[in-house]
């Protein structure tokens, strides 16, 4: 499966230096957000770029940035406690 950024093809290190990283060990909790999410929508809309972004992305966009900025928070917080070091 190859990932795609800003119309550019990503390899899978690609993605997981740009996106996954980013969650650190949350990123399977995201993911599986991520997944329920477009279980409930119908291929064609998953398909099609205007359907996505509108019916989608748009609508869920804040809401996800909300919950899995908390996520991450929690796990830096979770690494300060525990004496590791964060990420940058």
């Amino acid at each position: 499966m190859l990932f795609t950024i800003g119309g550019k093809v990503q390899s899978e290190a690609d993605f997981k230096r740009q996106v996954a990283s980013r969650f650190g060990e949350k990123f399977s909790a995201a993911w599986r957000d991520a997944l329920d999410l477009l279980g409930n929508y119908d291929r064609d809309t998953l398909l099609s770029q205007n359907s996505f972004y509108r019916d989608v992305y748009k609508p869920n966009r804040d809401s996800l940035v909300e919950k899995w900025s908390g996520l991450v928070d929690a796990q830096v917080k979770e690494e300060k406690t525990a004496g590791r070091t964060s990420r940058p």
